[in-house]
């Protein structure tokens, strides 16, 4: 139980310091390449295609959690 609490402080820590390098910038000078909005889509669809494709092989596995955790008992 330690460890768990333990890495997941350490998890959040590292996602608050991405949070505030990430979105307390200020002002920049940047130039962002017209590339770039291609690699993003490109990244976006990549990821919506793992996350179906996970959920279609995963599909009787995910339905069998979801049925044993709220799923009517029968009483025999």
């Amino acid at each position: 139980m330690y460890m768990t609490n333990n890495i997941i402080r350490k998890i959040s820590v590292i996602a608050m310091a991405l949070g505030v390098l990430l979105f307390y910038s200020g002002s920049l000078m940047a130039y962002i390449d017209p590339g770039t909005g291609s690699y993003i889509f490109q990244v976006i669809v990549t990821v919506a295609a793992g996350a179906i494709f996970g959920i279609k092989v995963f599909w009787k596995n995910i339905v069998k959690f979801f049925s044993d955790k709220f799923g009517k008992t029968k009483n025999r």
